[in-house]
């Protein structure tokens, strides 16, 4: 995949994210276990798989319900990508 597609991506993923926070809108949580990072296979256990859902989908994961670990999960073009988010102190 080449930087300038993974850079559109991301500026898509960006807008996406965007708009569900002016929407209020909630997204899914899982308590699933993960791994750090989560797999693809993980996530699709989580929400179903990536080319199932629509594209622009966003998730969160709370990792085994710890209330520490969170993983924002999106697709694009039936892939998964995520970042990790970090607890406000």
């Amino acid at each position: 995949m080449s930087l300038i597609r993974i850079n559109t991506e991301v500026k898509s993923l960006r807008r996406i994210v965007n708009r569900l926070i002016v929407r209020n809108t909630t997204a899914p949580i899982s308590e699933d276990n993960v791994s750090s990072p989560p797999t693809d296979a993980e996530l699709d256990t989580a929400f179903g798989t990536a080319a199932s859902l629509p594209n622009g989908f966003v998730g969160l994961v709370d990792d085994a319900a710890g209330d520490t670990t969170i993983w924002l999960c999106y697709v694009v073009s039936d892939s998964w990508y995520y970042e990790q988010l970090t607890k406000a102190t």
